[in-house]
């Protein structure tokens, strides 16, 4: 029987003031790789970090000042758990502050988290608060010209360990994150899950609602401790039922009127 791991994507939006001393959170398993981008990005001015990120200056100068206080080791007062600190539209469908210690530990078992500075994340995981979106046009050396060339094969490889050869990988992530993934060296079944909504006589994908979907979903498989990946399809929150008509065997698609 074929087990599974789903991915999400994180989120800009995060509680940088909540803190969990009492959960056993783990380390990042990219924490070197980390430090060395954040050695670079501690370089940049607020004026540069706004223009390669298309941000306000005062959310530049904010996420300077996140890059110049970034230090490891990590710790319960200057860090928290991943799944917990973000709070965009996926996380607002999760809502993993609910977690019973059952839940969190099946979560930490079956979620991981993409992201642009930590490689790839268990919900668990201690980090430090950034903003770096896997798509920005940031150069972390000479050699290596973006995100997706410094992270692929690295976080390939992990996801090659963690899942059996016949376990499967549910896409929960936006494109931006998921394309980081080379799928050819990964060989694994993977899933994609879409969420649309009906408008007149077509479904069609509204992203605000389709993030907070993926979030529902993650939180579906987490409340019923999914084995199965096919099981995934019983999926009835907000309403969403499997659309068998528009789905096909690798992209389960969920509607609701």
């Amino acid at each position: 029987m074929s087990s599974f791991i789903a991915i999400l994507s994180p989120a800009k939006l995060i509680d940088d003031q909540t803190h969990y001393p009492n959960l056993a959170c783990t380390e990042t398993i990219f924490s070197a790789e980390a430090a060395q981008l954040v050695g670079k990005l501690k370089k940049l001015t607020p004026d540069k970090l706004a223009a390669m990120m298309d941000m306000s200056h005062t959310l530049a100068t904010e996420t300077h000042a996140r890059f110049a206080n970034w230090k490891l080791p990590f710790s319960h007062q200057n860090a928290h758990p991943a799944m917990l600190m973000f709070k965009g539209e996926v996380y607002r469908g999760l809502q993993a502050h609910e977690f019973n210690p059952k839940q969190l530990e099946f979560a930490q078992k079956r979620l991981r988290i993409l992201s642009g500075l930590y490689g790839i994340m268990r919900p668990l995981d201690l980090v430090m608060p950034y903003r770096l979106m896997m798509g920005t046009s940031f150069e972390p050396d000479k050699k290596t010209p973006n995100l997706y060339a410094f992270w692929k094969e690295k976080i390939t490889a992990h996801l090659d360990k963690e899942l059996g050869k016949k376990d499967v990988l549910i896409n929960l992530a936006s494109q931006e994150y998921f394309k980081v993934i080379d799928t050819k060296v990964l060989d694994r079944r993977i899933i994609e899950c879409e969420f649309k909504e009906k408008k007149g006589n077509a479904f069609v994908t509204v992203n605000t609602y389709s993030k907070l979907a993926r979030g529902k979903m993650a939180r579906f498989i987490i409340d019923n401790q999914i084995k199965k990946p096919e099981d995934i399809q019983s999926f009835d929150y907000e309403k969403y039922t499997y659309n068998s008509k528009l789905s096909a065997s690798d992209k389960f698609v969920f509607t609701r009127s």
